[in-house]
């Protein structure tokens, strides 16, 4: 067993984290991605995988390079007989440290995908929470294209079956994985990672953070930043504006899905109510200021917004603040290079 490493709280960090003591590689840990589908043939029927002797839902952790839509389709290989469909739910798997994110995707039958009515599905699927949620969203939500997805926070009683088991998760592997140093066992090969964000508003005005680390220093962002284990996505949210800008924010409903794939990024950014005025903007932020919708235009037009992510949230915000219901967004973000202007997002 290497035991080169120490528990310490890096600078501008709160919790303790282990730090190999040659490299000085920092072990942020953050929950895996997993990915699956509800297979739904041209009937409505639901299709079931058969799994042994007991039936479920396709799961598999995502990858660096494809969006959780290419990874749902991945997952069901040449079974998939049209594009896959909006997502359905959110799986917050506090104590296995997963996030699971299930997909509608219209598919045909196969030798060990057989259909199911809505209600003998929902018997079959009996113990496994994830599939359970994705089930009632989309009984819920059926004929629509766009779904507001729901948000399923579980712990697994140790004594029986994990979330591995009952998603049927193989081991995660990286690509190109390498160690940090010949001394400390950190594995530093690319791996998904959830970046919840929050555009909090106080009365008529809009909560903004200056960025005091790379990339993109002294540009203007709403908060956001890497989910923790045992946090959920809006506990998450809450925690990124409390670190960076002092603010208490009430994380509400979800404003857009946003995912970079060639950085391995997946970005939930929601809607968010700050329940005081009050900010102290943390070591990660140079300011932070409640502006005003005149304040936020001129920083566009200045050319003062850290990414593209932080306009179009932005304007969903602004367009969606009366709405009743919220129907978020689904874009694939460019990977933007240094000295190279942003293109245009991609609808998923």
């Amino acid at each position: 067993m290497r035991t080169n490493f120490s528990k310490k709280v890096p600078d501008g960090d709160t919790r303790l984290r282990d730090i190999c003591n040659r490299c000085g590689h920092i072990d942020y840990q953050n929950p895996r991605v997993v990915v699956g589908s509800l297979p739904v043939d041209a009937h409505g029927h639901i299709l079931l995988e058969q799994q042994g002797c007991e039936w479920g839902l396709p799961y598999d952790f995502m990858r660096v390079g494809e969006t959780s839509k290419e990874g749902a389709a991945r997952i069901l290989g040449n079974t998939v007989a049209a594009d896959v469909g909006p997502l359905l739910a959110f799986g917050e798997l506090l104590q296995s440290g997963i996030v699971t994110m299930t997909f509608r995707t219209l598919a045909q039958p196969t030798a060990t995908m057989q259909p199911f009515a809505l209600n003998d599905a929902r018997l079959a699927l009996a113990g496994n929470p994830v599939a359970l949620q994705a089930l009632d969203v989309h009984e819920a939500a059926q004929g629509q294209s766009r779904v507001a997805p729901g948000f399923l926070s579980h712990s697994f009683n140790a004594a029986a079956k994990g979330a591995e088991q009952i998603l049927r998760l193989a081991p995660e592997t990286s690509c190109n994985p390498a160690k940090a140093c010949g001394d400390c066992s950190f594995d530093k090969g690319p791996k998904v990672k959830i970046v919840p964000g929050v555009v909090a508003a106080f009365g008529d005005k809009i909560l903004m953070a200056q960025r005091a680390i790379p990339p993109r220093v002294g540009f203007w962002a709403v908060p956001a930043g890497f989910m923790e284990l045992g946090e959920t996505l809006r506990e998450g949210a809450a925690r990124e504006a409390l670190e960076e800008t002092g603010a208490d924010v009430d994380v509400g409903a979800l404003l857009g899905l946003y995912e970079i794939p060639e950085l391995g990024q997946v970005m939930p950014v929601f809607r968010g109510e700050m329940r005081t005025p009050d900010l102290d903007a943390g070591t990660e932020s140079l300011d932070a200021r409640l502006c005003t919708w005149t304040e936020i235009e001129a920083m566009v037009q200045n050319r003062q917004m850290a990414f593209m992510i932080v306009k179009d949230t932005l304007d969903r915000y602004k367009q969606s603040k009366n709405a009743a219901e919220i129907q978020p967004c689904h874009m694939r973000l460019p990977l933007c290079l240094p000295g190279k202007p942003e293109g245009p997002g991609i609808d998923l």
